[in-house]
């Protein structure tokens, strides 16, 4: 007979990685990592908080320590839309480094997701010129659709932006395939 720990070790063990791994994720953002399993995440997430192995901030998002509560960054929630977007084809996902938030494996093709913050534009725009084009595609995330045009770079495949409840819009420029 299996005990309730033995039942829930895989999904805690995942839900403790990406709350390590994207510190400030809402347990909607949780639960949809694991489909059909809403309850036992909630479960999981309830015990997880009551002793003390993740914290649950006033907003109700969750970190996996003080130092993350502290230097959390939104945009990696933001990103992390993106890549939910992308279930159930993701094969693998981890967080980036700069420029790139977030590196994923969907659909047996390597995607990278940038955010580009109001104000950023030019730096990272330059900073995706010095790349040249490779099989990885950039999904470049915007807080508005107006700074797409000012980000040029030839590996950008593709632009979204993120509402405040999750949805996803994907643009591209005009004249682009």
């Amino acid at each position: 007979m299996k005990l309730r720990a033995d039942l829930y070790r895989r999904e805690a063990g995942e839900l403790l990685r990406n709350i390590s791994m994207y510190p400030g994720l809402s347990e909607t953002q949780l639960c949809r990592f694991f489909p059909g399993k809403e309850d036992t995440v909630h479960t999981l997430l309830v015990r997880m908080v009551h002793t003390g192995r993740v914290l649950l901030s006033a907003e109700g998002r969750y970190f996996a320590s003080v130092e993350q509560l502290e230097q959390h960054d939104p945009n990696s929630s933001r990103a992390v839309w993106v890549l939910l977007d992308l279930f159930p084809q993701v094969e693998y996902h981890a967080v980036a480094e700069f420029p790139a938030t977030l590196l994923c494996f969907a659909g047996g093709q390597a995607l990278e997701i940038v955010c580009v913050p109001i104000g950023r534009e030019v730096l990272i725009d330059q900073v995706l010129q010095q790349r040249e084009k490779s099989d990885t595609q950039v999904i470049v995330l915007v807080d508005d659709v107006a700074q797409i045009s000012s980000l040029t770079a030839a590996c950008i495949s593709a632009f979204c932006t993120v509402d405040a409840d999750g949805h996803v819009s994907y643009y591209q420029k005009a004249g682009e395939a």
